[in-house]
């Protein structure tokens, strides 16, 4: 059965021995970071802070910090089954794949069989505060680098629709907090929220927005996972739980938000406001991104559960939750991959890029220059617009072992004739790029080269592409077969 809600899952984490209390007083200014950094490097569990420093809401980090964890957010015993079950919800046989866009009026659709169901009374709204009673100081939000100015709620997922309510969009954002009643909203230059914006002003109207603070795993992927083509995010959210989401709406505006969430912070923008300037904002690369322009979300209600928990993620360097997230996107990305270059055999977003800002990509290469078509069919998906490197190799590669893909990317890289560029939109929180919105992606070609792609003007074998030293098959199965004798340990792995 699908998760109700966060308390739910945290239960399901504690049964498996997957959530750790501390029960001592932890200060969100810098040290939980500092907890969860070091727990996420050595695979640790979720944590559960009962008693965050100068707040009486509980906060909890690293939820999906391993594969295990987050395949068991969704009722799976691995990231591979997790991918299975997807597919046979949504319909692997779809003439143009398995996240093909679905009408949600198609009853047999994934689309229509997850859609949301509205309630009238939520778990969401047993506690409700107006006006003078809302007070974001009393919410547990965390400082993770010494440089930022404000804490943020970093895992906050922020909700808005187009005017017309027809286009729901959810994304996580990190939210510094201004004041008791204000939010800073990183107004990126392009993307959903400034186009429902400039359509919202074009209206004279403010902007309704909702933050939902902890729901069920579901939602939390939902607003994370390149999910789009099955179309409202709650149907996505319905169909990773394999149940339609209870949805309630808001009691300051329409948009319906989780009935089982945590907490809920109803707020508006006003697009007449000039924005504000973020100076230090975590970003998920593990930087710090600078000077962002941000709306300031006004809020004008907070709902909650009588005793909820708050959940935060931790950005820095890599492994974080972002990383693990990534590999179940790679496995649900592969099928729109493999729509648009069927040559495509695997994919991943390696752990060391949290941001997606790097792709590998192996191929079964039949003609000359393969590897740039496939970089760009892959910089062309959505999910994967502000990736900058694009590193493509043969079938032969496992793609998830780095050390194997830098070998082949750097012995055999002739960069005047492997490596390639391509104009692409910046990543609006990376700050090694410059704010036009516009840079280079770079593509490597790390595959065999094909006569054709070699200058064979040369008649001498060294115009041949190199050849692997490869031990033969007789020789490794003697040695595996003698390996007792040696009096040796057992290698960590086979070769």
């Amino acid at each position: 059965m699908p998760h109700e809600s966060l308390a739910d899952f945290l239960e399901n984490l504690a049964s498996a021995g997957e959530l750790a209390r501390v029960e001592i007083e932890a200060d969100p200014d810098l040290e939980i970071a500092e907890i969860i950094a070091r727990c996420a490097r050595s695979g640790g569990p979720a944590i559960l802070f009962d008693r965050p420093k100068g707040y009486a809401t509980a906060l909890v980090t690293n939820l999906l910090g391993t594969p295990a964890r987050l395949a068991r957010a969704l009722g799976a015993d691995s990231l591979e089954a997790v991918v299975e079950t997807i597919a046979q919800r949504a319909g692997q046989g779809a003439r143009r794949g398995w996240l093909t866009r679905l009408s949600a009026e198609e009853q047999n659709s994934a689309a229509g069989k997850f859609a949301p169901k509205t309630v009238k009374a939520a778990a969401c709204q047993q506690v409700v505060r107006l006006g003078g009673d809302v007070d974001l100081a009393q919410i547990p939000a965390i400082r993770v680098g010494p440089e930022e100015s404000q804490p943020a709620l970093t895992a906050a997922l922020v909700l808005f629709s187009s005017p017309d309510g027809e286009r729901l969009a959810l994304r996580r954002q990190s939210l510094p907090v201004l004041s008791r009643t204000t939010l800073a909203l990183h107004a990126e230059s392009y993307g959903p929220l400034r186009q429902q914006a400039d359509a919202w002003a074009a209206r004279g109207e403010r902007m309704p927005v909702a933050v939902i603070l902890g729901a069920d795993p579901s939602v939390m992927l939902a607003a994370e996972l390149p999910l789009e083509d099955v179309g409202e995010p709650y149907a996505a959210a319905g169909l990773l739980r394999g149940a339609p989401l209870e949805v309630v709406a808001c009691r300051s505006h329409e948009l319906p938000v989780p009935a089982h969430a945590e907490m809920i912070l109803e707020g508006s923008i006003d697009l007449d406001e000039p924005l504000v300037e973020i100076p230090y904002l975590a970003a998920p690369s593990g930087f710090y991104a600078r000077n962002l322009p941000a709306y300031r979300l006004h809020v004008a209600a907070i709902t909650q559960r009588s005793n909820p928990v708050v959940p935060a993620i931790v950005y820095g360097r890599p492994p974080t939750e972002l990383t693990v997230i990534n590999q179940l996107a790679a496995r649900l990305l592969l099928p729109h991959a493999r729509a648009v270059a069927p040559e495509i055999v695997d994919l991943c977003l390696p752990s060391f890029a949290p941001g997606r800002s790097c792709a590998i990509v192996s191929i079964r290469k039949t003609q000359p220059h393969q590897a740039r078509k496939v970089a760009g069919a892959l910089w062309a998906l959505d999910a994967l617009r502000y990736t900058k490197t694009v590193i493509v190799v043969d079938p032969s590669v496992d793609v998830a072992d780095v050390n194997a893909v830098m070998h082949r990317a750097t012995a055999c890289l002739d960069p005047a004739r492997d490596v390639f560029y391509q104009d692409g939109l910046a990543e609006p929180l990376d700050q090694s790029v410059s704010r036009g919105g516009v840079v280079q992606k770079l593509g490597i070609d790390a595959t065999a080269k094909l006569p054709e792609e070699r200058d064979n003007q040369a008649s001498d074998d060294r115009t041949a592409w190199p050849r692997e030293i490869i031990s033969s098959e007789e020789t490794q199965t003697q040695v595996a077969g003698r390996w007792k004798q040696y009096g040796l340990p057992l290698p960590d792995r086979a070769p």
